[in-house]
């Protein structure tokens, strides 16, 4: 039996079921993080535009989200601007720092910043 709790700030997805004939159940606590958080504000941005992804998907992105890291995608100058503000106001908003000695930006093309 699969059931889905809601919890502040996330939910916890418990599934009861049985391993080599013993119980198991596993409980995950999904808690929202500040990199889930930032990267909700920046899909929610209408001044950052999605990129179309390769393929046939028609789908589009505007970041990525791995562990506690954030990729964050533009095409132009005007987005990258809009990044760093949303960034800025992310952080005064809810405490949560960049940590610029480990950010990157790699620019593939021509761009006039």
């Amino acid at each position: 039996m699969d059931s889905v709790t809601e919890l502040e700030g996330g939910r916890a997805l418990v599934l009861d079921g049985s391993w080599a004939g013993e119980p198991v159940k596993l409980i995950n606590v999904y808690a929202r993080s500040d990199v889930e958080l930032l990267a909700e504000y920046i899909r929610k941005n209408p001044n950052i535009r999605r990129i179309p992804t390769p393929g046939d998907a028609k789908k589009e992105v505007k970041c990525t989200l791995y562990m506690d890291n954030i990729t964050l995608f533009c095409t132009d100058g005007n987005p990258v601007q809009s990044l760093l503000e949303a960034c800025k106001d992310f952080g005064k908003a809810s405490g949560a720092k960049i940590n610029v000695d480990k950010s990157q930006a790699k620019l593939f093309g021509h761009w006039d910043l």
